[in-house]
């Protein structure tokens, strides 16, 4: 039986379908254009780091060690609005702080042949407006979904030469939570058009849609055709069981092994198959 140590892992990043083998990418009602394209270190093994959570913790050494356990994958989490900022810092510092070290960890990953997807779902950035990207003020605030889109061509103006940053995820969980219901914002995939569009002008790299509400994957049943583009990773997020995707995570204490049963379920590969 194999203990699972959990030392960084914030979240599971799933890969539905990614053109990383034959894309087919929709031209009009007629035309299909198959294209190949090689996805770097593919298939994609790691974790997430987020630059609000201790990331003073992650150092060089840490990387390496990540490498040397078979890590060649990292999404690094932006997240501005959280971070622990002195109280006198201007938004435009606290995100020049948050790009300084997360172009580090870049760095870091290269040197040790690791890629990196850049994500970012914590807007708005003004965490004084009292607005949380989850609320249905945000969805219907034609000013912070624009100043979301411009924040999204900034961060890949400022990423893209990276070599090893493979793609940007924006909204990762796109959904409105309100009377403790979740529902797909009504203007996502709109919002992820107009997103898409822009970041088009400054970068050829990846890009990560996610269905709502919250990434599950009941939300492409939907989805009629493929998004015009031949760089897009759909993607799913799949927590089942979610005590032993969350273990360790937001105070938790309890340690699971795989495969064992947790609670009455035996949770293996049959268990995992029968899921999706």
């Amino acid at each position: 039986m194999k203990k699972v140590t959990t030392v960084i892992v914030i979240s599971f990043f799933a890969i539905l379908s990614i053109c990383g083998l034959k894309n087919k990418r929709i031209e009009g009602e007629s035309n299909t254009i198959i294209e190949e394209h090689s996805i770097k270190k593919w298939p994609w093994r790691g974790i997430t780091i987020v630059t609000s959570s201790e990331v003073e913790a992650v150092t060089e050494k840490v990387i390496k060690q990540l490498a040397n356990d078979g890590a060649n994958f990292v999404r690094l989490r932006l997240s501005i609005r959280k971070g622990d900022y002195p109280i006198e810092w201007s938004l435009a510092k606290k995100k020049s702080k948050v790009f300084q070290d997360a172009s580090q960890i870049i760095n870091w990953c290269n040197d040790n042949g690791i890629v990196v997807l850049i994500s970012h779902s914590d807007f708005p950035i003004e965490k004084s407006l009292g607005i949380k990207q989850t609320d249905a003020a945000f969805w219907g605030n034609k000013k912070l979904l624009n100043n979301s889109i411009v924040l999204a061509k900034e961060i890949a103006q400022n990423f893209d030469h990276f070599d090893n940053v493979i793609g940007y995820e924006f909204f990762a969980e796109s959904v409105i939570s309100e009377n403790k219901t979740s529902k797909v914002p009504e203007n996502w995939n709109t919002h992820f058009s107009n997103l898409l569009s822009v970041i088009r002008e400054v970068s050829n790299k990846y890009v990560v849609y996610t269905p709502g509400p919250g990434g599950g994957p009941k939300g492409y049943d939907a989805m009629e055709r493929p998004i015009l583009d031949d760089k897009i990773l759909y993607n799913f997020h799949f927590y089942r069981p979610h005590k032993y995707t969350h273990q360790k995570i937001k105070g938790r204490q309890e340690t699971y092994n795989y495969p064992d049963f947790i609670g009455l379920r035996n949770i293996n590969k049959k268990f995992i198959e029968n899921q999706v």
